[in-house]
């Protein structure tokens, strides 16, 4: 349901929670529905009457989620960092003001048979 989805989607964002209305029209045995909620204080409205206010309350939150989704940026990626300047004749990085490949240690592993 889109109630639900607009309710989590207003808690993400630390908006107040949606505030949902609809009215009833039409005759007792086929009634009709139109339904509103309003959303970090804008109202999404049904284009169509629907046949329960449920119904009427959750098309009104699919408009008002599918604005509010669409309108998020996506997620940056994060930076990324400048390549390394080649390093020089002995394999150090001295000028880019990092270690050299001479303070770093790596195991030496053989083996016999």
């Amino acid at each position: 349901m889109y109630k639900t989805k607009l309710q989590e989607l207003c808690l993400q964002q630390s908006w107040s929670l949606p505030k949902y209305s609809s009215v009833k029209d039409g005759p007792d045995h086929m009634p009709r529905f139109t339904g509103t909620v309003f959303v970090n204080g804008l109202p999404f409205h049904t284009p169509n009457a629907c046949r329960s206010s449920r119904e009427a309350q959750n098309e009104a939150a699919r408009l008002a989620y599918d604005h509010f989704s669409a309108s998020r940026t996506p997620p940056r990626e994060p930076p990324r960092l400048p390549p390394l300047p080649p390093p020089s004749d002995d394999g150090s990085y001295d000028s880019a003001g990092t270690r050299s490949s001479s303070d770093y240690y790596l195991p030496i592993w053989s083996m016999s048979s």
